[in-house]
C-alpha cells in the first residue's frame, strides 16, 4: 500500500461539518504556454467560512467531449447542510477520483489550511473582481452555481 503525507493538515472535522457552499465558480481557459498545450481549470468557492480557491492543468489528451459533463456533479455540494455527507456519499464511487473532484477537494482544503511563511495568502483570498473578469474574457467554459 502506498501512502503519502500532506504539508498542509487536513481540515478540522468540526469545521468540514460546518462548511456550506453558497457558490461554486469553474473557469475553464487555454494553457498559455508555448510548450503545453491544454487547459487550466480554475475553481473558486464561497462558502460559510470563506473563499476557497484551486486550480488543475488538463491536459490536450485529458480534455473531455463536454465541459458541462465533466462539471456534472458540482451542484451536489450548492446548498449541503452537511458537506462530509455529501463527500462521504462519493468515497465509494469513482467519483472522488475524478479531476473535478480533486479541484473542489483542494479548494475546500484552501480554505481550512493554516497560513505560513509559505503559503500567507491562504487564508487572506479574496473575490478580485478585476481577476475575475480576465479571467471570464479568456474563459472557453464557465460554470457558476448558487
Amino acid at each position: 500500500m502506498l501512502t503519502c503525507q500532506t504539508i498542509d493538515p487536513l481540515p478540522d472535522l468540526q469545521q468540514l461539518l460546518l462548511l456550506k457552499v453558497k457558490r461554486i465558480e469553474l473557469f475553464v481557459i487555454p494553457q498559455i504556454e508555448i510548450d503545453e498545450c491544454g487547459f487550466r481549470a480554475c475553481m473558486c468557492l464561497t462558502t460559510n467560512q470563506g473563499y476557497g480557491w484551486s486550480e488543475q492543468f488538463i491536459s490536450e489528451a485529458q480534455k473531455p467531449a463536454s465541459w458541462n459533463s465533466w462539471s456534472a456533479t458540482l451542484p451536489h455540494y450548492i446548498g449541503v447542510g452537511s458537506l462530509s455527507e455529501t463527500m462521504q456519499d462519493e468515497t465509494n464511487s469513482n467519483a472522488k477520483h475524478s479531476p473535478i473532484h480533486q479541484l473542489f477537494t483542494n479548494a475546500v482544503q484552501h480554505i481550512h489550511c493554516i497560513p505560513n511563511e509559505t503559503t500567507p495568502h491562504r487564508r487572506t483570498f479574496t473575490r478580485d473582481n478585476n481577476y475575475n473578469n480576465a479571467l471570464m474574457d479568456r474563459s472557453v467554459f464557465y460554470l457558476s452555481l448558487f
